[in-house]
C-alpha cells in the first residue's frame, strides 16, 4: 500500500484499471483450461455477472446484421443472439465500473493530506471489490463463445 502512495492518483487510478482487466482476463482465460464446464457452474458465473432489465431492452434492439453474418459462419441464430446480448451487456456493464475506479483514485487528489491515506484504502477496496467480481464476468463472456463455436483466442478476447 505504501509504494502506492509514490505514485500520482491518475497512475493509481491506471493500475486500478488495469488490476480489474487482468482479473476479467484471467476470468475469460478458463476457455483455455476446460474443454467443456458444467452447466451449473457456468449458470454461477451467469449469476454473478447479471445485468437485470436493461438485457431485455438489448435484446429487443440488437440490430440483425449480426445475426445475418453468423448464420454464414455455421452458428446457430439462437447462440450468436445470446452471445452478442451477453457481450454487449457486460461491456455496458463495465463503463460504469471504470468510471467508479477511476472516481475514487481521483478523489485522491481532492483530499488534504491527512486523508489521502484514507482515500486510497477506500479505493484500492473498491477496485479489489470490482476486480473480483470481474473474473466470473469474464467467465461467463468466453465460455458460452467457445461452447457456440468461437476459437478459444477469439472467445477470449471477446471476454476479456
Amino acid at each position: 500500500m505504501d509504494t502506492l502512495t509514490n505514485f500520482a492518483p491518475w497512475q493509481q487510478a491506471l493500475f486500478a484499471t488495469l488490476f480489474t482487466w487482468t482479473v476479467t482476463a484471467l476470468g475469460s482465460a478458463l476457455v483455455f483450461a476446460f474443454k467443456t464446464i458444467r452447466s451449473h457452474a457456468l449458470a454461477l458465473m451467469y449469476g454473478f455477472a447479471a445485468g437485470g432489465f436493461f438485457l431485455y431492452l438489448a435484446d429487443k434492439i440488437i440490430p440483425g446484421i449480426y445475426l445475418k453474418r453468423a448464420k454464414t459462419e455455421g452458428s446457430s441464430r439462437v447462440a450468436v443472439k445470446r452471445a452478442i446480448l451477453l457481450v454487449f451487456s457486460i461491456t455496458l456493464h463495465n463503463i460504469p465500473e471504470g468510471l467508479a475506479v477511476g472516481v475514487a483514485f481521483g478523489a485522491i487528489g481532492a483530499a488534504g493530506n491527512g486523508e489521502q491515506a484514507a482515500m486510497l484504502l477506500a479505493a484500492t477496496t473498491v477496485a479489489i471489490g470490482i476486480g473480483l467480481q470481474n473474473f466470473p464476468e469474464g467467465a461467463a463472456v468466453s465460455i458460452p463463445l467457445r461452447q457456440g463455436g468461437m476459437s478459444r483466442f477469439r472467445a477470449f478476447m471477446y471476454g476479456g
